[in-house]
C-alpha cells in the first residue's frame, strides 16, 4: 500500500487498485462515487473495522457479480443474501466517530489474501 490515506477497490475481475481517500471535506463522496462508477452507493460492514461500499443499482446497470469481494464478508460469516455487482470499496470502519477512514496496510494486505484479488496498480 500507498503511504498517502487510501481505500482499496476490489473489481468483479479480481483486479484490485488504492484509490486516495481525501479529507472528509475535500471531495470524499466524489472520490467514492467515481471509484464505484455510480452514485449509489451502499454500505455495509465487513467484520471488525472495515466497511465495504458498492454500487446498489449493480445487477440493473449491468454489472458482473463480485465473488472475490464477496469472499470477504463470507470470512467473516456474513451472508449476503444477494450478490454483489460491480466494484466494492473497503475503507476502515472508525471505533469511534463516524468519519470513515482510509484503511491500514495490514487491513488491506489481509483483504487481498481473503479476497485472492491481485494490486494491479
Amino acid at each position: 500500500m500507498a503511504t498517502e490515506d487510501t481505500v482499496l477497490v476490489i473489481d468483479s475481475d479480481g483486479s484490485a487498485t488504492t484509490v486516495a481517500w481525501p479529507a472528509p471535506e475535500d471531495g470524499r463522496q466524489e472520490a467514492l462515487h467515481r471509484a464505484l462508477g455510480s452514485a449509489q452507493a451502499k454500505m455495509l460492514r465487513c467484520g471488525k473495522g472495515i466497511l465495504g461500499f458498492f454500487d446498489q443499482d449493480g445487477e440493473r446497470s449491468g454489472r458482473a457479480p463480485n465473488s472475490f469481494a464477496t469472499r470477504a464478508f463470507a470470512e467473516q460469516g456474513i451472508e449476503l443474501g444477494d450478490p454483489i455487482f460491480g466494484p466494492v470499496v473497503f475503507a476502515r470502519n472508525p471505533s469511534k466517530g463516524s468519519i470513515v477512514k482510509a484503511l491500514t496496510d495490514a487491513q488491506a494486505a489481509n483483504l487481498l489474501v481473503v479476497t485472492g484479488a491481485r494490486l494491479t496498480g
